[in-house]
């Protein structure tokens, strides 16, 4: 899948400047198409024929109805596979990458922990971003291959026993490809992972 998008460069800047962005992007991309290329994805179920959930609480909608969220059924032995290569941003020619990086990495909104990991990514056009929101990501190394732990966003507000799970995935890069297997618990799913990276 290919999404291809142009700025409008005085509206984006125009909401940068509001959020009290400093930088912002030079008129030459104005108009200018860019693209994100998504290659193809397997996306693997093993276990019961359909996904197993346990309702939660209930999410109020902008229009005032309480919609039910779900969550893993913690009894489920399902587990979810997917494998692909990382997207890839194609600028137009003659556009300058680093110059959309550095309005990026300055925006005023982002948390620093994400700032600081974006600009420490020197192929930002091709490498797949995850953000630790709250403690919800940790780099750990499957077979000797780079990867992280992605788990929900820790509440500091909610005592840890009180926390359910809510799941656990695991994503490495090997050969090129991003793997990632998810499943009820960490420790299922960093098993997994290592039997496919051997």
């Amino acid at each position: 899948m290919t999404v291809k998008f142009k700025l409008h460069i005085d509206k984006v800047n125009e909401l940068l400047r509001y959020y009290g962005a400093e930088k912002v992007f030079s008129s030459s991309l104005d108009n200018q198409e860019f693209s994100v290329k998504m290659p193809p994805t397997v996306y693997l179920t093993y276990g019961k024929d359909k996904l197993q959930f346990v309702p939660g609480g209930a999410d109020m909608m902008s229009d005032g109805a309480a919609t039910p969220t779900v969550s893993p059924d913690p009894t489920s032995q399902d587990v979810f596979i997917v494998q692909t290569r990382g997207p890839q941003l194609v600028v137009p020619s003659g556009v300058n990458p680093l110059e959309i990086r550095d309005v990026v990495i300055n925006l005023p909104f982002l948390p620093q922990s994400v700032r600081t990991q974006l600009a420490s990514v020197s192929d930002w056009q091709s490498t797949l971003l995850i953000p630790n929101l709250s403690g919800s990501t940790r780099t750990i190394t499957i077979g000797g291959n780079p990867g992280v732990v992605i788990t929900p966003p820790v509440d500091p507000d909610v005592p840890a026993a009180a926390v359910g799970s809510d799941g656990a995935a695991v994503m490495w890069q090997q050969d090129g490809v991003l793997r990632a297997v998810g499943s009820v618990n960490e420790s299922k799913s960093l098993k997994i992972a290592e039997s496919m990276a051997r």
